[in-house]
């Protein structure tokens, strides 16, 4: 499977990305969340891991516009605030994880819905 990963955090945001590559998928990690939809454009993901801190309003909108570039990318949103998990889901992102989470749960949150 074909993963952008974006937030920034660059330590958060390596780890996701050595994690998932372990798991044998193509990850892409991109810093900014500005560029995101370009690069959901370009590098056609199957999904995309959006590491969402407060205020969220940027990332979600930036995980929007990249989701209408993409249409049928699946987009997991994480997020260590709770106030975001009700943004995110309000937003149209059914796929929340909160900090911390496991690996496996990472995984079961790419699998379609």
């Amino acid at each position: 499977m074909r993963i952008l990963v974006s937030g920034k955090d660059a330590l958060f945001r390596r780890y996701v990305c050595r994690a998932l590559g372990a798991l044998g998928h193509d990850v892409e990690a991109v810093e900014d969340v500005a560029e995101l939809a370009g690069r959901a454009l370009a590098a056609a993901p199957d999904a995309i891991v959006l590491d969402v801190d407060p205020p969220a309003l940027a990332a979600l909108s930036a995980g929007a516009t990249a989701r209408a570039a993409r249409p049928g990318v699946r987009v997991v949103v994480m997020t260590d605030d709770a106030g975001c998990v009700e943004r995110a889901r309000r937003a149209g992102f059914p796929r929340v994880l909160v900090k911390p989470f496991g690996l496996s749960d990472l995984r079961g949150a790419l699998l379609p819905l």
